[in-house]
């Protein structure tokens, strides 16, 4: 217990700790923008080890848990001790969040409070049930599958799965990143065994805490209210609330991805090298965790040159993010594409027989079937589907029509009202080529969210702070 304890803190708390000393040096001494890095960074931890220990498994296959443990360790530690000198930011962390307590006004803001302390329960719910309820979702159990035999083996020249694996017979066409399963890979060699799904499940609440944490942080800006309210209406969604108790990869690519526009928008709106770097990584992890992070880089690319107004910083930024991007997480997409022709390939060649009627079968058990409910239930799912997206659709419907304005000239809404319009003109354009790939799951609509949110928690912020400060 003791030491699957000391491995979950090592993955989510110090990994991440390390990152934002490492980078400390690179911003002014305020409170303030320690305290930006250091939401900006929580998350980047774990991921940052699944691509060492894929590196490594890559150029050392087939050797001991203890090495690959090893070199981890040893590799973050030194860049602890690298970064010692900077433990003072840890003391300007708590100064703000001490000054941020004494100003608070309990009394004026005490439905913050509450809905704080519902926010609190309903994470320690998913979080307990997350950790003890079995593991019974499909892709879970997949990505888990394809963990074990990687453990097991102790090479990633077995995947992808396009052979069936001789002594267990488990099969996969699909070739998604390895970012995931490399971090329950990573997690079996902590608790010294493949045979109990363990701490794997740990992976998508701590990310779904560093999700909170991060929209709390960014929303706040606002005002305090705004990152409270955020949090609240990004829980209410349904489908997140599930996805990460049944350990669904989600959270995390959703994060990612997420984590890639804030971060651009800090390098739009303050120019630095590092910046660029970091934002490149971002971008590079979020093609690492899933294939639908591909679409992050083009994505970047656009709102960058939307949205910064000095063309030759346009191109030098679009080619340092774009070269990094490639470098953490394009090797998968070019290796796709030299053994299949494709930069992605996610299915079954059976599924093509006309005599299975697979895509028949698909458009009606997901009742997409009829041109009204590929709009209805596919296009406008978030309307439609309350189950899944809850009311957060509907919020950001009224913050467009009341509140464009404000929304219009919020910075970050700048940079994240763009992403939503491309995400919607690439499902569009699939539906008129006669392609159900982006509304036939809800979760690919859920990439969408924290962006949806903010918009929501906008308006329903603005709403709230006029009658608290009237």
């Amino acid at each position: 217990m003791f030491i699957n304890l000391l491995g979950i803190f090592f993955t989510f708390i110090f990994s991440s700790l390390v990152i934002f000393l490492l980078l400390g040096r690179f911003v002014q001494k305020e409170e303030s923008e320690v305290a930006r890095l250091f939401f900006l960074t929580i998350g980047l931890g774990p991921i940052t080890i699944s691509w060492l220990l894929r590196g490594i498994f890559y150029f050392f296959p087939g050797q001991p848990d203890i090495l690959y443990i090893g070199l981890i360790t040893v590799f973050i530690v030194l860049l602890f001790i690298f970064c010692i000198k900077y433990l003072y930011l840890l003391k300007c962390l708590y100064q703000k969040a001490m000054k941020m307590f004494l100003e608070f006004d309990f009394l004026r803001r005490w439905m913050e409070i509450v809905l704080f302390l519902i926010i609190i329960i309903m994470m320690g719910a998913i979080f307990y049930q997350a950790t003890f309820l079995p593991i019974t979702a499909n892709d879970t159990l997949k990505y888990a599958t394809e963990a074990r035999l990687i453990y097991k083996h102790k090479t990633i020249s077995i995947y992808p799965f396009s052979q069936a694996d001789k002594e267990t017979g488990y099969f996969s066409p699909s070739s998604h990143p390895l970012g995931y399963q490399m971090l329950m890979v990573w997690c079996y060699m902590l608790q010294g065994t493949s045979s109990d799904s363990g701490l794997i499940k740990t992976i998508e609440p701590f990310y779904l805490i560093y999700f909170l944490l991060l929209i709390n942080y960014y929303f706040s800006r606002k005002g305090i209210g705004y990152g409270v309210l955020g949090m609240f209406i990004f829980l209410s969604s349904p489908l997140i609330i599930s996805l990460t108790i049944s350990s669904h990869i989600d959270t995390i690519r959703i994060y990612l991805f997420y984590l890639s526009f804030v971060w651009l928008f800090e390098t739009i709106e303050k120019d630095g090298l590092w910046r660029l770097i970091i934002t490149g990584i971002s971008v590079g992890m979020s093609m690492f965790i899933h294939s639908i992070g591909l679409l992050t880089l083009p994505f970047s690319i656009f709102v960058y040159f939307l949205r910064k107004k000095i063309m030759y910083k346009k191109i030098f930024g679009v080619a340092i993010i774009t070269i990094i991007a490639f470098l953490i997480g394009g090797s998968i997409y070019i290796s796709n594409y030299q053994r299949y022709g494709a930069i992605i390939k996610d299915g079954l060649e059976v599924w093509n027989m006309e005599e299975l009627s697979y895509t028949k079968y698909i458009r009606q058990t997901r009742h997409i079937d009829s041109a009204s409910d590929k709009i209805g239930l596919g296009f406008l799912k978030g309307f439609s589907k309350p189950e899944s997206f809850g009311i957060t659709y509907w919020l950001f419907a009224l913050a467009l029509i009341f509140n464009y304005k404000f929304l219009r000239t919020d910075a970050l809404s700048c940079t994240f009202l763009p992403v939503i319009l491309l995400f919607y003109a690439l499902v569009l354009l699939s539906m008129l080529f006669g392609m159900d790939v982006a509304i036939k799951n809800d979760r690919y609509i859920l990439t969408l969210h924290p962006f949806i949110v903010y918009g929501g928690a906008l308006f329903i912020g603005y709403i709230y702070e006029q009658a608290v400060n009237s």
